[in-house]
């Protein structure tokens, strides 16, 4: 098993933008990406 964690530092006023961004990029992660069983984005 491999678990990744990373902390990241957002500048203000582009939150929205990175909630978009991360989503779209967890959807493609779990979808596109075999064997990977979850991606998780928390604040």
């Amino acid at each position: 098993m491999l678990v990744l964690m990373v902390n990241i530092k957002v500048k203000p006023g582009r939150r929205d933008d990175f909630i978009a961004a991360i989503r779209e990029d967890g959807e493609g992660t779990t979808t596109k990406e075999e064997g990977n069983l979850q991606f998780s984005a928390i604040q």
